[in-house]
């Protein structure tokens, strides 16, 4: 299975307002209560910091 992005749609107006979201994000979003993709998108922001971090 290959690992692409998404489409994932912000609103339905006229205008295109959407976000490239990876898939396992997406799905996450879809199958966990609302409490834990928070802790799930708090997560991924912390590794990113430690990441950017790493690279300084």
């Amino acid at each position: 299975m290959a690992i692409l992005p998404t489409v994932d749609h912000v609103t339905a107006e006229p205008v295109p307002d959407f976000e490239i979201v990876i898939w396992q994000t997406n799905d996450a979003k879809g199958d966990m209560p609302p409490e834990e993709f928070i802790a799930y998108c708090r997560r991924v922001v912390q590794v990113a910091d430690q990441q950017g971090s790493d690279r300084r």
